[in-house]
């Protein structure tokens, strides 16, 4: 239950960003996020809705770090998820924490 406070406080910044057309840069990230806090709210099928949403953002929007980082935690990554995501990553250079 810790995780819905956060859940809510995205929520809000989303519609915010939405309403104002300001920071949507940052919506596919912001989406990202929420979704791992409804999976960790044990909210799987909205979580699994919002990660949809965030990946069809990011891959309209060309916004692959946040494409990175909503695929690697969705709730039931499809196969061809790994492959992407690897794809993505050396295209993009992210480290992913890696050295």
């Amino acid at each position: 239950k810790r995780w819905l406070p956060a859940a809510d406080a995205l929520r809000e910044a989303i519609g915010l960003a939405r309403l104002k057309k300001a920071g949507l840069e940052n919506e596919p990230r912001m989406l990202a996020d929420l979704a791992a806090c409804l999976l960790q709210s044990d909210q799987a099928d909205e979580a699994a809705r919002i990660a949809q949403e965030a990946i069809a953002i990011a891959r309209r929007r060309g916004a692959r770090v946040p494409l990175i980082l909503v695929m690697k935690s969705r709730t039931a990554p499809e196969d061809s998820d790994a492959a992407i995501v690897d794809s993505l990553i050396a295209e993009s250079g992210l480290s992913l924490g890696r050295p």
